[in-house]
């Protein structure tokens, strides 16, 4: 009985040191808000944008594994989800010269409809893109505003961290 004792002790422990801590982050001024673990590291850019990051820069890159939300004001251009998308998808073929989409759909997040994107962004030194990369995606409109939810990572790393990624979009609330 003492053995089974202190195995379920240890086994409980361990376990319970293994589960990374979840942290709510709110955006009152943008009107938004989400959840992530505490393997991701937070910093606030311009004092609007929350920049998330990942990962290790052991490879010589300085590149981290990083989520983001930004805003964009649309009130001087309104536009509908389906428009936004589409200008969306033709910024990215002139900018990448190709299309590399792998996956477009419709989801809701938040209760609010959205349009989810995976893509990658090859690598070409002549366009100053000095990794691959694979990015998520998540756009969505509401009271003129633009809200991309996207997760970027070294597309080695993409599988790696998609599952805390996601969370992430799970999470993500409009206030």
């Amino acid at each position: 009985m003492y053995k089974f004792s202190v195995l379920f002790f240890l086994l409980i422990h361990l376990t319970g040191c293994s589960q990374e801590k979840l942290i709510d982050y709110k955006s009152t001024q943008d009107g938004f808000s989400f959840s992530y673990d505490d393997s991701w590291e937070k910093k606030i850019i311009r004092s609007r944008s929350v920049f998330l990051t990942k990962g290790d820069e052991k490879d010589g890159t300085n590149f981290r594994n990083n989520l983001n939300v930004i805003v964009q004001d649309l009130s001087q251009n309104l536009m509908s989800l389906e428009d936004y998308h589409n200008l969306t998808l033709q910024q990215m073929q002139q900018a990448l010269g190709e299309n590399t989409v792998t996956s477009d759909k419709d989801v809701t997040i938040g209760g609010v409809n959205a349009k989810e994107l995976i893509y990658t962004i090859p690598k070409d030194i002549s366009k100053g893109n000095f990794l691959e990369l694979k990015l998520k995606q998540v756009y969505l409109i509401k009271n003129s505003k633009a809200y991309l939810i996207t997760y970027t990572a070294k597309s080695k790393d993409f599988a790696k961290y998609l599952k805390s990624a996601n969370f992430f979009f799970t999470t993500f609330k409009l206030l």
